[in-house]
């Protein structure tokens, strides 16, 4: 058995031997390694939910140089013991209204999904001879929000099956107008849940799976009302 006292020290007790005596080796773990990147810019964020785990958030970025720093004394800590808000294994429920190529609505149960919004971030970096290439700042992108969504193909009205026959007939549609609102962990009275509306979404042709139940996957796009908007996507978190 192994234990520690403090940020250095560990102790390890051996079972007993031929002689029924513990021995208890001390010595000093590994030292704590601290790194710290400068001038980090979040660019993306990705939401996935599904019927089968937790949502989670996946975040990653980029900053221009990272170095070695002492251990900081931590001055944030606050929910990491809450467990309540973990939204897991529940359906997904969303709710679509059309207005090109019809007016129409939908309402869809999903087994999964993910909403990825990104800011396409980049770093201007010259070129040095002899030297390290550190950039000088960095640029943001055009941003953009997407994602796919799968559920299984339902063939009630007003469900999974009409929505896609709807996509599959409009050939001469070149942008399609949905709004899309995700209700991850249920319906409207279950808590905790999460609501993303998006009001201006392209949706694509789906691609069929076939399983043991035929499920079909939709990739979408979401756009600002104007060009520059950056209403794409509005974001409300329901607790407990």
């Amino acid at each position: 058995a192994g234990s520690g006292s403090g940020t250095n020290n560990t102790s390890l007790t051996v079972a007993p031997g031929l002689n029924n005596q513990a021995i208890t080796i001390t010595g000093v773990a590994s030292r704590v390694l601290c790194y710290k990147i400068e001038e980090c810019v979040v660019n993306e964020a990705g939401f996935e939910f599904d019927i089968d785990g937790i949502a989670q958030i996946s975040w990653s970025g980029i900053g221009k140089i990272i170095t070695e720093v002492p251990v900081p004394t931590p001055t944030i800590n606050e929910g990491i013991l809450s467990t309540t808000n973990l939204i897991r294994n529940r359906l997904t429920k969303l709710d679509i209204s059309s207005t090109s190529p019809s007016p129409v609505t939908y309402g869809l149960v999903l087994t999964g999904g993910s909403i990825t919004m990104s800011n396409n971030a980049t770093f201007i970096t010259p070129e040095t001879l002899g030297l390290v290439n550190q950039p000088l700042s960095h640029i943001t992108g055009g941003r953009s929000v997407s994602g796919s969504f799968t559920c299984y193909l339902n063939t009630a009205d007003n469900s999974s099956a009409e929505l896609f026959e709807t996509l599959l007939g409009a050939t001469t549609t070149i942008t399609n107008n949905f709004d899309l609102t995700f209700k991850v962990g249920g319906e409207d009275t279950t808590l905790p849940r999460v609501e993303v509306a998006m009001t201006n979404v392209h949706l694509e042709l789906p691609t069929h799976s076939i399983e043991d139940l035929i499920s079909v996957e939709t990739n979408f796009h979401a756009l600002p009302s104007t060009i520059a908007g950056t209403d794409e996507a509005t974001i409300k978190y329901i607790g407990v």
